[in-house]
C-alpha cells in the first residue's frame, strides 16, 4: 500500500511539471518615427531618397505616399521597422492595401532581405502589382485591404494573401522552402514595405495593423503548478509520517 501511494504521489509530481508553450504577441507601432526610410543604392544613387510623405493617419495607419511619379526608374519608397525581430518559429501578420492612382505600382512587403509576398504562380514573380501585371506579377486591387500572413519554421514558411482575413486562402497563398542561411537571418530581421514604379504622382500604401505572434518560451500552465505543489506537499507529508513511524 506505502510503495503504491508513493508512486502515485510520484506520478503527480511528474506530471505537474509538464511544460507548456506561451504565445505572445508584438503588435508593430504605425508611427512614422518607428520606421526607416533604408538606402537603396545602386551605381552610387540611392534610390530610396524620391519625394515622398510618411504619416500617421486619423484612423491610426500608417500611410506612405510618392509625391512624383517615377514610372520605370529604380525610384521608390521603402520602409521598415527600426527595431528588429525573432520570426523564428512565429507568425507575421499585416493588413494593408495599395492605390496606384488608376496606374501601374509594384508592391513588395515582409521581412527585409529575407522573405517576401510573392505570387505562387508561374513565373513565380517576386512582387504584386497595380493596374498590370508585369512579368507575370499578380495584379492586386487598388483602394482594397489585403492581409498577409506567413507562418515560419525551420525548414520554409507557409503564407496567403487574402481579401477576407489572415490565413484565408481567396487570393494567393502557397508554401516555400529556405536553407539554414534564411532560417538564422529570420532570428533578426525588419518588418518592411516597399512601393515605387509607379507612374502617376500620388500612389500610396497604407499599414492599418501589422504583429508577430511568437511561440514563447516554455512556462507551467497555471493548473500544472496547483498539481505540482499537492505533489510536492503529499510526498513531504508522507515522508514526515515515515520518519516518525520508525
Amino acid at each position: 500500500m506505502r510503495k503504491t501511494c508513493l508512486f502515485l504521489l510520484t506520478l503527480t509530481v511528474v506530471f505537474g511539471m509538464t511544460m507548456t508553450a506561451s504565445a505572445g504577441t508584438i503588435n508593430l507601432s504605425m508611427n512614422p518615427t518607428d520606421w526607416y526610410r533604408y538606402p537603396v543604392v545602386i551605381g552610387g544613387t540611392n534610390y530610396n531618397t524620391s519625394p515622398a510623405t510618411i504619416v500617421e493617419t486619423a484612423t491610426g495607419y500608417l500611410k506612405g505616399t510618392k509625391t512624383t511619379g517615377t514610372g520605370g526608374t529604380n525610384w521608390i519608397l521603402g520602409l521598415e521597422t527600426n527595431a528588429s525581430f525573432d520570426f523564428q518559429n512565429a507568425t507575421l501578420r499585416y493588413q494593408w492595401l495599395v492605390n496606384g492612382q488608376g496606374s501601374y505600382s509594384g508592391m513588395y512587403s515582409g521581412i527585409h532581405n529575407v522573405v517576401y509576398n510573392v505570387d505562387p504562380n508561374s513565373p513565380y514573380a517576386g512582387f504584386l502589382t497595380t493596374h498590370h501585371s508585369w512579368s507575370g506579377s499578380e495584379v492586386i486591387p487598388s483602394d482594397t485591404w489585403l492581409y498577409t500572413e506567413f507562418v515560419f519554421s525551420e525548414s520554409g514558411y507557409d503564407f496567403a494573401v487574402s481579401k477576407t482575413g489572415y490565413g484565408n486562402h481567396d487570393f494567393l497563398y502557397g508554401s516555400k522552402i529556405y536553407g539554414a542561411s534564411t532560417w538564422d537571418a529570420l532570428a533578426d530581421a525588419h518588418v518592411y514595405f516597399q512601393f515605387g514604379d509607379n507612374y502617376v504622382a500620388g500612389a500610396y500604401f497604407e499599414v492599418a495593423e501589422a504583429s508577430i505572434i511568437t511561440q514563447g518560451a516554455a512556462v507551467p500552465e497555471p493548473a500544472t503548478m496547483l498539481l505540482l505543489g499537492s505533489g510536492l506537499i503529499g510526498l513531504a507529508g508522507y515522508g514526515r509520517k515515515k520518519f516518525f513511524k520508525k
